[in-house]
């Protein structure tokens, strides 16, 4: 650990990722308290598929039109990236939903819908 934080700090003096071509690098790591997290592992998480959205994160349909009123987000709304990675599904979930919450918040409220008592799936 010491090693790669030292690599690390050494890529930020001169500006260059060594390991990963990274553009953006910080100010490095240099005063603590610090904290590891681990260990981690790598999974790949799918959607298969998911729904398909527009870029107001609006589920569409075949024929890409939007359904008004439903919006996706986390893994529903992937319409089927793959993530690779542990943790970047929370990411795409947190930013994603954040984003769709604020389409839904700016939409124009719909004046077509009415409460209903039971709705039964079959």
């Amino acid at each position: 650990m010491r090693s790669t934080v030292e690599e690390w700090n050494r890529d930020v003096a001169v500006g260059t990722d060594t390991r990963f071509d990274r553009q953006h690098l910080g100010g490095g790591i240099s005063e603590g308290p610090f904290y590891a997290l681990g260990p981690m592992n790598a999974f790949i998480t799918l959607a298969d598929g998911g729904l398909a959205v527009d870029t107001q994160l609006r589920v569409t349909t075949a024929d890409g039109e939007a359904i008004p009123g439903l919006w996706a987000a986390g893994s529903t709304g992937q319409g089927g990236l793959q993530l690779l990675n542990h943790g970047l599904h929370i990411g795409w979930a947190m930013v994603f939903g954040r984003l769709a919450g604020r389409h839904v918040a700016q939409s124009q409220n719909r004046l077509d819908l009415s409460p209903t008592e039971h709705v039964t799936v079959s």
